[in-house]
């Protein structure tokens, strides 16, 4: 049973960014199981996608898994299925594997383990971003079920959060959190100090605003989890994520950094175009994309029209078919 009070211990755990990776994974597993009750079995791992739906593992964490089920027999278990499956499975944000039906199911049916361990289905959420990097959270289910609307869309959020954290950790690097920060502000939203793009009066005020909804959902909202998770979007003005700093004296402050997904080509569109194209690309609606760039609904079906426009293509799918096909080319995407 989903408690949802909890789910934003999710969205905090993957924001803790200065842990080391593997340390990183095993706290947003733990906070995702307390979610859910803490019998069930949990696993997470961390994913590279290849053009071909391709796999490969990168770092994996369970809880209350059967012994014999680790990161090494997940990537196994994903030379099971063919491209279509993993199509099938990497293809949305959130749902349950009976819903994604075919191999996958199908695996999950014949497993000795997970029936031993009174497992019928699985709730998978992928936190994946253009880069085609993500974490893949997956939850136990006795039964069989389909996700409901609104908790579809509440994961489809936690998602979006967990991938901006991910691709945080990795743009970080060895550096700290305040090496190349565009902007450091109070827990009040007052700008402390700020650089380029991040010194113009809109920016600034776009900051501002930002840090005071946080602060009110992890606050004021937090037992009102839907509302709290709406107010507090994926990215800020579609380029920065707002993380929490602790300076020597103990002192609280917030910090932006540049956080949007690296997607390149056709010149001819727009930053914010190229980027809203990418995210559809992924199956996302337009309304997560909104929430996932830090954007209105209505900015994003603009941005998808403006796109098509400029690249003569007349519907959705033929925009996302000729993005598709540049991406797969050598070094579309880094």
């Amino acid at each position: 049973m989903m408690r949802k009070a909890e789910l934003l211990d999710i969205v905090e755990a993957a924001y803790d960014v200065e842990r080391d990776e593997q340390t990183w994974l095993a706290g947003i597993v733990n906070a995702t199981r307390l979610s859910q009750g803490r019998g069930l079995a949990v696993f997470g791992l961390l994913y590279r996608l290849s053009a071909a739906f391709d796999v490969h593992v990168l770092a994996f964490e369970g809880v209350n898994m059967a012994e014999r089920f680790d990161g090494e027999v997940v990537q196994q278990v994903f030379t099971y299925f063919n491209a279509a499956a993993r199509r099938s499975l990497f293809g949305r944000v959130a749902g349950t594997t009976s819903e994604f039906g075919g191999d996958v199911f199908a695996l999950i049916q014949q497993s000795e383990s997970t029936r031993q361990a009174g497992i019928c289905d699985y709730v998978t959420v992928n936190a994946m971003d253009p880069t085609r990097m993500g974490c893949s959270l997956n939850i136990s289910l006795p039964p069989i079920q389909r996700l409901a609307r609104a908790d579809r869309s509440i994961w489809n959020r936690v998602a979006a959060h967990v991938s901006a954290a991910y691709r945080l950790r990795r743009k970080l690097g060895r550096e700290s959190l305040t090496s190349g920060s565009d902007a450091i502000l109070s827990p009040s939203g007052r700008v402390e100090h700020a650089e380029e793009p991040a010194k113009s009066r809109e920016a600034r005020e776009e900051l501002r605003r930002a840090v005071l909804a946080v602060d009110r959902s992890r606050t004021a909202l937090r037992h009102l989890p839907d509302q709290a998770l709406r107010d507090w979007q994926g990215l800020v003005g579609a380029r920065w994520t707002l993380i929490d700093y602790l300076d020597s004296d103990g002192k609280r402050f917030v910090i932006a950094r540049q956080n949007d997904p690296a997607v390149v080509g056709f010149a001819s569109l727009s930053e914010r175009e190229l980027k809203a194209v990418a995210y559809a690309s992924l199956g996302h609606t337009n309304k997560l994309i909104a929430y996932e760039l830090g954007l209105s609904a209505s900015t994003a079906g603009v941005l998808l029209w403006r796109a098509a426009k400029k690249l003569g293509t007349n519907s959705r799918s033929e925009l996302i078919r000729r993005f598709v096909e540049f991406r797969n080319r050598p070094a579309a995407i880094k």
